[in-house]
């Protein structure tokens, strides 16, 4: 009998301090039995999908990163295009050099059709030192209508420096389109001038 008295005291003794120790341990995250409530903290729970943000995503984010020989298949006009450096994000840039065919050089990129709404162009340009360069760079957002009507909107021109410039425009669409296409470009006299072209992205505002 008093053995067993002193077994069941030693028990009793002993879960007051099993239980601090275990509510310690399962706060730590180690060894918390599967159903605790504590194991999901900072787990990831998939999220409602939620319009707002979808609404706010890029219809367009392109920076020319994916290997390829040219730029990422986008095509050119009146110049010859090869992913290059230096890039304003990333590690590469577009490198679009006139091959005297046009009157312009050009990098274009089709997004297919668009609800009306109002759409922002955003792309940045530049020229390296060793290359020559056109004077200045633009670009345009070009859409056709289901109606069959073509609208377009043109960012003002920049001088081509050997610094990165931003080239905004903004497209006010009444009706949906056909097709939404972007083209940044500069006039050009000869083959040989080269602009460089990064992170070209075209957002649907409010």
């Amino acid at each position: 009998m008093v053995t067993k008295r002193i077994i069941v005291g030693l028990l009793v003794l002993a879960v007051p301090a099993c239980a601090a120790g275990c509510a310690e341990d399962a706060e730590a995250g180690q060894d918390a039995p599967s159903g605790d409530a504590r194991e999901t903290r900072g787990a990831e729970v998939p999220a409602a999908a939620d319009p707002a943000s979808a609404e706010r995503a890029p219809l367009l984010s392109w920076s020319f990163e994916p290997a390829s020989a040219d730029c990422n298949g986008w095509p050119v006009l009146g110049a010859d295009a090869i992913r290059a450096s230096p890039a304003r994000s990333g590690a590469y840039s577009c490198k679009v050099c006139s091959d005297g065919s046009a009157a312009d050089l050009g990098l274009v990129h089709d997004l297919g059709a668009a609800s009306a709404g109002r759409y922002v162009l955003t792309a940045w340009v530049r020229k390296r030192a060793e290359n020559a360069a056109p004077a200045e760079a633009s670009a345009r957002i070009d859409a056709a209508t289901e109606g069959g009507v073509a609208v377009r909107a043109v960012a003002p021109a920049v001088a081509v420096r050997e610094a990165w410039d931003r080239l905004e425009a903004t497209l006010e669409l009444e009706a949906d389109a056909t097709n939404v296409r972007v083209t940044v470009a500069a006039p050009v006299i000869e083959a040989g001038r080269c602009l460089f072209v990064d992170d070209v992205e075209l957002r649907r505002r409010p």
